[in-house]
């Protein structure tokens, strides 16, 4: 089976799990996981450096390079699921936020997986009170985007650079002990292989966001770093209810296919990827 460029697998939704199953049809979907792991493949958990680890830290290493090394099932679903509650228990297998979800397969991930999608960011901080700066490097998971930013543009200038002006943390030079208000200005430092954004989808204006199809950032020696929508984790109803699906755009031999991936059901959806009222977390690759 040709594993990268196949399209999405039915999966089969054995309860309350379509959050998993959406969250699988992306993340199969991403080229640069089953890449990162095709290099670790000849090396388990016994023979790669981990003399640190658990045997839970192991035992999750080798179920996840297993999980994306081999092809999906109509269950793969449901043992993904169970990887995530090796990682953490709270997610049991009954409806979850897919948002959780991601972040629980990063955060628990092999560091050479969740590496892939950590964003790095110099915060530059000024005190309101005393004007003192400071810096510090941020790492992040996934870009939650705030309901003011909802097109294209503003969506490219916020993950690049960002100001809030509203941060409360303590000041060396006058305040060490008491929290003040400073301005901080977000600057990307290192973009990741894999760029998660989540819109604030379910906050009380509850904004339609025009994901862009593409994202471009500057890289190493000037260069231009373009990244392409692959994936979209879509819903319909409350945070912790409604349902869940995917849409998954394979790209391969110059054409693009996109798919509607929700549990056991795929239908072919044209030649563009493109986003709805419903949807909740873009992937870029």
């Amino acid at each position: 089976m040709d594993l990268e460029n196949a399209g999405p697998h039915p999966l089969i939704n054995s309860g309350s799990i379509c959050w998993c199953n959406a969250l699988v049809q992306s993340l199969l979907a991403c080229k640069h996981i089953r890449a990162a792991i095709r290099d670790k493949s000849h090396e388990r958990s016994d023979s790669v450096g981990l003399e640190d680890t658990s045997g839970r830290e192991a035992l999750i290493f080798n179920l996840i390079i297993d999980f994306f090394m081999k092809p999906p099932n109509s269950n793969s679903g449901a043992e993904f699921a169970a990887i995530l509650h090796q990682i953490n228990p709270h997610l049991n297998g009954q409806q979850q936020c897919a948002y959780e979800g991601f972040t629980t397969f990063v955060d628990g991930a092999p560091k050479f997986i969740g590496d892939l999608f950590r964003a790095y960011y110099n915060k530059h901080f000024i005190c309101s009170l005393c004007g003192k700066e400071s810096d510090e490097l941020d790492v992040v998971s996934g870009i939650t985007i705030p309901e003011t930013v909802t097109n294209s543009a503003q969506i490219q200038r916020f993950i690049y650079a960002h100001i809030d002006r509203s941060v409360e943390k303590c000041c060396e030079r006058c305040s060490p002990t008491k929290s003040v208000i400073h301005s901080l200005q977000y600057e990307l430092h290192n973009a990741p292989k894999v760029i998660a954004i989540i819109s604030e989808k379910y906050s009380t204006t509850k904004p339609q966001v025009d994901f862009p199809q593409e994202l471009q950032f500057l890289g190493e020696n000037s260069a231009f770093i373009q990244f392409r929508l692959f994936a979209l984790i879509e819903h319909s109803g409350s945070k912790f209810g409604g349902h869940y699906w995917a849409k998954i755009a394979k790209r391969a031999s110059g054409e693009t296919r996109v798919f509607c991936a929700n549990d056991s059901s795929i239908v072919p959806e044209g030649s563009t990827l493109i986003p709805k009222p419903e949807s909740y977390i873009a992937f870029y690759q």
